[in-house]
């Protein structure tokens, strides 16, 4: 017996009769077809018929944190790095957080200034940094190296930006309230890479397509940059490829919702964090909707996690909890780990909760 390629241990086949095989399914196997290869002495069987497996998703606790916005993974240091609110005092901190949950602060901002959204490219951090006492002053794009900051690029206009991302090559790339995706070339040239500002859901070329309130950014190992548009009524999952063009992938216009099916018919509810995986997978945390959905390579939308309910309607949060039935408050954003789990930053429940699979 193969699931999804792997053999099945003899010691795993528990039991067999004529009509029916059981197995204990190996960790990580995978969605993917389940075969059945006869002994050559029963070959006169004909040819077996063929299942499908499907991975079975569950939700977990990994660590408490007050208020936590952006998320992010480093392959080098095989860490987390989230954004959370510095409760008590005011301000925001950069905490890192071990695979085993351990979380430690190591940078924050005074109490007069946000960092919500947070990317990294090797071990460089990069986060948008508001001055909420201060109007005047622009939102920025922080670059943090070891013990250095650099500001990218401060000339946005005040309070505007949104997700942040950085392509191979380094380029960073911001969306802006302004109904624009903004470039910070290398050498901190910046440019409006896609999005004329005016407000719409026009595809093509960057040059003329628009947007109605682009969030939150990522990118796929292809260089397709992902965008969630977060606007009441046109609640949708756009992308950008490397060379400028503008097209939708999934959502529907009009009130959001969370109905599952062809890109072109399913609805989303808030869409704000992002992540792409290897596989061409592309997970959205829906902070209205209370779910994270999942846009497989075809364009098919399901619900990966969540109910829809809220803890506020007295479900307790736990750990291996069914994902389709385990609760969010506000699920923020999402970041992937080396295995393939998603963490996700839970924001009014005040924790980092993890999607695995057995």
């Amino acid at each position: 017996v193969k699931i999804n390629g792997v053999l099945i241990e003899p010691e795993k086949i528990t039991s067999g009769t004529t009509t029916e095989i059981k197995v204990i399914v190996p960790l990580n196997c995978g969605t993917g077809p389940v075969t059945v290869d006869f002994d050559s002495d029963l070959t006169n069987q004909g040819t077996p018929p063929v299942f499908q497996y499907i991975n079975s998703y569950f939700v977990n606790v990994k660590t408490p944190l007050y208020r936590p916005w952006g998320i992010a993974y480093n392959s080098n240091t095989n860490k987390m790095y989230a954004i959370q609110e510095n409760q008590g005092v005011g301000g925001f901190n950069i905490v890192e957080i071990s695979m085993n949950g351990t979380a430690v602060v190591i940078d924050s901002c005074p109490p007069n200034q946000v960092m919500k959204d947070i990317t990294l490219r090797g071990n460089d951090i990069y986060v948008r940094l508001s001055t909420i006492a201060t109007p005047t002053v622009p939102d920025k794009i922080l670059k943090i190296s070891g013990s250095s900051k650099t500001a990218l690029a401060p000339s946005f206009g005040t309070f505007s930006l949104n997700g942040v991302a950085v392509d191979g090559s380094g380029n960073v790339y911001v969306a802006s309230f302004e109904n624009k995706i903004y470039k910070i070339a290398l050498d901190g040239t910046l440019s409006t890479f896609a999005g004329t500002g005016t407000a719409g859901t026009s595809d093509g070329p960057g040059a003329v397509a628009t947007f109605n309130s682009p969030y939150a950014l990522a990118f796929d190992n292809q260089n397709n940059l992902y965008v969630t548009q977060t606007n009441a009524n046109a609640n949708f999952i756009r992308k950008i490829t490397p060379a400028g063009i503008v097209s939708t992938v999934a959502g529907t216009a009009g009130p959001g919702g969370s109905t599952d099916g062809p890109g072109s018919t399913a609805q989303f509810n808030d869409p704000r964090g992002i992540l792409c995986d290897n596989n061409g997978n592309v997970y959205v945390a829906e902070y209205s909707g209370q779910r994270i959905r999942k846009i497989d390579s075809n364009g098919n939308v399901t619900t990966l996690a969540g109910s829809g309910f809220t803890t506020a309607n007295g479900v307790t949060i736990g750990n291996n909890i069914s994902a389709l039935e385990a609760t969010f408050n506000h699920p923020y954003d999402m970041a992937i780990d080396g295995s393939g789990n998603i963490w996700i930053t839970d924001l009014t429940n005040d924790l980092i909760r993890i999607i695995t699979t057995e």
